[in-house]
């Protein structure tokens, strides 16, 4: 039974000097419950909304004297409440819960790499009569086994590639969706923040045409509170070590040129890694997002090796799917069955993500890539695998700009999907039961290799699964091929020179 809807949430921060000691701060979360006949609060009267109030800040004045009273018995080096303290607080009347807050951390991995061939070959009206899609739209990219640029795109819009040996024809490394591409609907990040200017390119609004859409900030939130964000520049939690983490997230989520749902409005929220402040940017998702057209991305989870799961995340979570938001989170980049203990992959009513390796091919070409993400976690929880390497690429050039890997970004790949079926179908009010079901109909089915037997072999797509393959006498582009000419020539004129 949910009975979050009758729990207040606040937070606490103890910040106090101990005879010329500054103690490092740390924040409870303090659940309270006026009456067992509350509803939830949002959903309250103004009047019962004013005397749950009161009632709160009455509780709190009570717990700032037994703070007080019992400083001496603090943990000094961390600023923790003693457990007798604790016990007292929990005595309180309407007191439901008190327990210290845990800190979650970015599920990225990093590596670097550089530079860049082509391909055609496709038949639209079969494309479409497969998908059903209201249209179609092409992202042409050139391949290259080195780098496996736009591999992360490619991967999602088509079968299972298979290797022939000693084949004409080369992968397909084109990326096929529908033209409305997350039209209209709302992708929220949380995540470290957003530095539009890292590429601007993929956060292109498409001012003043038929496509034109929302790339904001919301707002930053730390210590559990939130304040807005009025210019850009500010949309970051600098005292996070990986502050490039949700641009990158949410390049890959909505990203004109990298991204999935290329058409899509971000809507960031720059949030520290206390679970306090996740559930404050949770609850400001509850306040301000359209209920069956707003999807959610969380690339964070627990340290490796810690538990933390939260069941006061666990109920606002159950609060934003009854009211048909969707949730995509990152399964984490342990090594290991990651389903138990944990702040996201263990709650109900979140779709977990694992990762498939497209960092590196060997003999098999593509065929390789569909095995386990050495770092991805798995187990029974997940529902299913995306690509797990984005390489970020310059508008109009082969340069890649940055590599990056980890569960976080197969995380945002699949957000981006969803935002692409929810405008592509935009009749329907899809909720978490319905959308889960979507994925799972489209994905591609034991395709993976090696991946751990309770785990769902499952591989992310976006509805087309025509599999094309270029012919390798059409793999250079004429672009290249009048370069390497202008490269022969060079070659050639300093020969005759010498």
């Amino acid at each position: 039974m949910n009975n979050c809807t009758s729990i207040f949430k606040i937070f606490i921060i103890f910040s106090y000097l101990f005879h010329g000691l500054l103690a490092k701060n740390n924040y409870y979360l303090i659940s309270i419950r006026r009456s067992s006949n509350d509803k939830e609060y949002d959903k309250e009267s103004i009047t019962t909304q004013i005397a749950i109030n009161r009632v709160v800040n009455d509780i709190m004045n009570d717990i700032y004297e037994i703070i007080e009273k019992h400083k001496e018995t603090y943990a000094l080096k961390d600023a923790y409440l003693s457990d007798e303290v604790v016990k007292i607080i929990k005595r309180l009347p309407n007191i439901i819960s008190c327990k210290i807050s845990k800190r979650t951390v970015a599920l990225r991995s990093i590596e670097n790499n550089n530079n860049v061939l082509s391909n055609k070959y496709y038949n639209s009206e079969d494309i479409l009569k497969e998908t059903k899609w209201k249209g179609l739209e092409i992202q042409e990219n050139q391949f290259n086994d080195e780098t496996l640029a736009y591999s992360h795109l490619s991967l999602i819009s088509q079968g299972q590639y298979k290797y022939t040996e000693n084949s004409n024809y080369t992968y397909d490394n084109n990326y096929y969706f529908p033209s409305t591409a997350g039209k209209g609907i709302d992708l929220y990040v949380i995540d470290s923040g957003l530095k539009i200017n890292f590429h601007e390119a993929d956060f292109d609004t498409y001012k003043n045409t038929p496509d034109e859409r929302i790339i904001t900030c919301d707002g930053r939130i730390e210590n559990g509170e939130f304040n807005p964000v009025f210019k850009m520049e500010d949309c970051l939690i600098e005292s996070l070590d990986d502050d490039e983490h949700g641009t990158l997230v949410s390049i890959a989520a909505i990203g004109k040129i990298n991204g999935v749902a290329k058409k899509a409005n971000l809507h960031m929220l720059a949030t520290d890694y206390g679970d306090f402040d996740d559930l404050t940017a949770l609850d400001y998702i509850k306040q301000h997002a359209t209920p069956h057209k707003t999807v959610v991305n969380i690339s964070r989870g627990c340290d490796y090796g810690i538990e933390c799961y939260s069941q006061d995340i666990q109920n606002k979570i159950t609060e934003l799917i009854n009211y048909g938001i969707i949730i995509i989170v990152s399964a984490g980049n342990t090594y290991k069955s990651n389903c138990i203990g944990q702040i996201y992959t263990s709650c109900e009513g979140v779709i977990p993500i694992g990762a498939i390796s497209n960092n590196y091919i060997y003999d098999l070409g593509m065929e390789d890539v569909y095995e386990p993400a050495i770092s991805t976690s798995y187990g029974e929880c997940v529902t299913l695998f995306a690509p797990g390497t984005i390489r970020v690429s310059r508008e109009g050039t082969n340069e890649i700009i940055e590599t990056v890997s980890g569960t976080s970004f197969s995380s945002a790949i699949t957000a981006g999907v969803v935002a692409t079926i929810m405008s592509e179908n935009s009749n329907i009010n899809y909720t978490f039961y319905s959308m889960r079901e979507k994925l799972i109909d489209l994905s591609l089915k034991d395709v993976i290799r090696d991946l751990d037997k309770n785990t769902p072999n499952r591989f992310l797509n976006n509805g087309k699964q025509i599999v094309y393959q270029s012919s390798k006498s059409d793999e250079l582009s004429d672009e290249l091929s009048d370069k390497l000419s202008d490269e022969l020539s060079d070659v050639l004129s300093d020969e005759f020179l010498d």
